[in-house]
């Protein structure tokens, strides 16, 4: 072997004759790549007028001398140009740069720069691993605008998650268990919430994406107010709402309006002191108990319900208005009846469909919440669905529909289906449905005078 295995330095052989040219071209060698620093990797030419010792970077596609030497070092020794390739893990300065770059066995790349981007894991302070691929250990953490660049003097954190379904958040924790959290959580609106635990979370508050309203989930003022603007109180027992617990007699209510030739007519109601829960009146129908078990936790309340009546909406055999939803006709039945509505209003009521299909179609800048779950558009329901409360908030602009358009909700049907209908409520304010809360009846003022 004539060289050194890593800098190729010619040995000075046994013997050898002039051993002083081996030893000079060794030292050369050394001067040149030994605390590598070059002054420029950018150019394409060898410069006119170099100094001894001088240093360069090939650059691509290099010409004279230099042609066909991308990414080795040339260095002027001896008035003439050295070349040497480089070897894995090699440093090197560039200082019209000021940058360290390394040799990574095929390419030049920064550090600080290229040689970290992409970096698998970074820690600061502490070690990283996944799923935290960058971790910082500190008491506090300094994020600037760039100097470097004047003239803004703007700085932001982002944030970017794949879909609405995933989320984008800054999670708070104690002694690594989660305490608070803001952000795009499941879906694109933004979420307060905190959690005693880390596994129990409660929302605070919740920002619509849509319209920036924001609802308060654990102590919503309006919710927590609630009265029902319908004079009969949704219990179908004449207006005013009866004040007392008995519901005497059926009363079609003067707020809804059939279409089509449909009919209304009274299929039964919540009886107080039902034997069907331990008490001495009238057994209930199983569409009522059904009902009544959807918004009452136990067999006590049931048995002594305030008594609302449940109306049966059979659908005629007209066919105007109609609607071909998935190539099923279907023909409005019964909707609000004509008056103003309130813009910041919000009209639930609870169906069950008996035979045939309906479909509900919100109005413009209006939200369909089943069973407290936001709806995309428009809802069919069957008689396999068993009941499910629909609750439409409008949101609409004063100017496009207060005093202007009164429709709050249109129920569409094919002919001779048949629907109830319970507990129907009007609030002059936006409540935010749950998915585990259903309303029974909401008094109105009526009932406590």
């Amino acid at each position: 072997m004539n060289d050194t295995p890593n800098l190729n330095m010619p040995y000075i052989l046994a013997a050898q004759a002039q051993k002083h040219v081996t030893h000079n071209e060794a030292l050369r060698a050394l001067d040149a790549v030994v605390h590598l620093s070059v002054l420029d990797r950018d150019l394409l030419a060898p410069p006119l007028s170099p100094v001894d010792g001088d240093r360069y970077l090939m650059a691509a596609s290099a010409t004279g001398v230099w042609a066909g030497r991308d990414a080795q070092i040339a260095a002027w020794q001896d008035n003439t140009w050295i070349f040497y390739g480089p070897q894995q893990g090699w440093l090197c300065w560039v200082s019209d740069e000021e940058k360290l770059l390394t040799w990574s066995g095929t390419a030049w790349a920064e550090v600080f720069g290229n040689a970290v981007n992409p970096a698998a894991l970074v820690g600061v302070n502490t070690t990283a691993s996944d799923p935290d691929k960058l971790a910082v250990k500190s008491n506090s953490i300094l994020f600037s605008h760039d100097d470097v660049t004047p003239g803004t003097g703007d700085i932001q954190t982002k944030l970017n998650k794949a879909a609405p379904v995933n989320t984008a958040s800054f999670l708070f924790q104690d002694n690594w268990s989660g305490r608070a959290e803001i952000g795009l959580t499941g879906d694109d609106d933004f979420h307060f919430k905190v959690s005693p635990d880390g596994a129990i979370w409660n929302e605070s508050l919740v920002i619509n994406k849509d319209d920036g309203l924001a609802s308060w989930p654990q102590n919503s003022f309006n919710e927590n107010l609630m009265y029902n603007m319908f004079p009969d109180g949704g219990r179908f027992a004449g207006s005013p709402e009866p004040k007392g617990i008995i519901a005497p007699s059926f009363v079609s209510p003067p707020y809804l309006f059939s279409y089509n030739s449909s009919v209304f007519s009274a299929y039964g109601k919540n009886t107080y002191d039902s034997t069907s829960f331990g008490g001495a009146s009238a057994a209930q129908d199983s569409e009522i108990i059904d009902l009544l078990t959807r918004f009452t936790s136990s067999d006590y309340y049931r048995r002594y319900s305030i008594e609302a009546y449940v109306m049966k909406i059979t659908a005629g055999a007209g066919t105007a208005y109609a609607y071909n939803i998935d190539g099923t006709n279907y023909y409005l039945t019964f909707t609000n009846s004509t008056a103003p509505r309130w813009v910041r209003s919000s009209w639930g009521m609870n169906y069950r469909v008996l035979s045939g299909a309906i479909f509900v179609d919100p109005p413009v800048a209006t939200d369909l919440y089943v069973d407290g779950v936001k709806q995309s558009g428009n809802f069919v329901m069957t008689a396999a669905d068993g009941w499910k409360q629909l609750v439409y908030i409008c949101t609409g602009d004063p100017k496009s529909f207060a005093g202007s358009d009164s429709v709050m909700f249109r129920c569409c049907a094919t002919p001779g289906t048949e629907i109830l209908c319970a507990l129907p409520f009007l609030l002059p304010t936006q409540i935010t449905p749950h998915a585990d809360e259903i309303y029974g009846i909401v008094p109105t003022m009526e009932a406590w005078q």
